[in-house]
């Protein structure tokens, strides 16, 4: 089975350096466009199924990118496994934060404030990938977030700590695996 994973399209916290997490902020036109641009670029894959984050920005890349599918159109699945990562107190902070960069080299550790650490959004993520291996041989398409990104990352390339830390993806970039 090929998975596709993908990052959402642009909203206006990226541009402004800010960090999302769990924040449910809307795309904007640059973000729309980006995702009708992905929709072209995988309309010859044949994607048995979408799943997506249930937060804004990635439901909505997610219906672009099916809708764009030329058989017929994929409906996308909203699973709460995917929904990113959450920053707690750092939600809505500068990306670029001193602390908050301190703070992501600690996989272990929780972010102040109800946050999540890499180990709680594994535990939520590998379950769902487990899963995936158990359905028919169709191929998916996962459109998340970039924490998200990183944990789906690691579970097929097996990083150490510094690559994990610094793995990253662009809005609306697409990378495939082999379940």
């Amino acid at each position: 089975m090929k998975v596709y994973v993908m990052r959402h399209g642009q909203t206006d916290w990226n541009g402004l350096h800010r960090v999302q997490g769990q924040t449910n902020v809307p795309l904007n036109d640059t973000g729309r466009q980006e995702a009708q641009k992905a929709a072209l670029r995988l309309a010859d894959v044949a994607l048995g199924h979408v799943y997506c984050s249930e937060l804004l920005r990635a439901r909505e890349t997610a219906e672009i990118v099916s809708g764009g599918q030329r058989h017929g159109g994929v409906a996308c699945v909203p699973v709460a496994c995917l929904n990113e990562q959450h920053f707690g107190r750092f939600e809505g902070v500068d990306s670029r934060d001193a602390e908050l960069q301190r703070m992501r080299g600690k996989l272990c550790r929780r972010y102040e404030g109800g946050g999540e650490s890499y180990f709680d959004v594994a535990a939520r993520v590998y379950p769902f990938l487990d899963w995936l291996k158990t359905q028919p041989d169709d191929s998916v398409l996962l459109v998340t977030h970039n924490g998200i990104l990183r944990v789906i990352a690691n579970y097929f390339l097996d990083f150490e700590n510094d690559e994990f830390v610094s793995f990253g993806m662009d809005n609306c970039e697409v990378r495939c695996f082999e379940l």
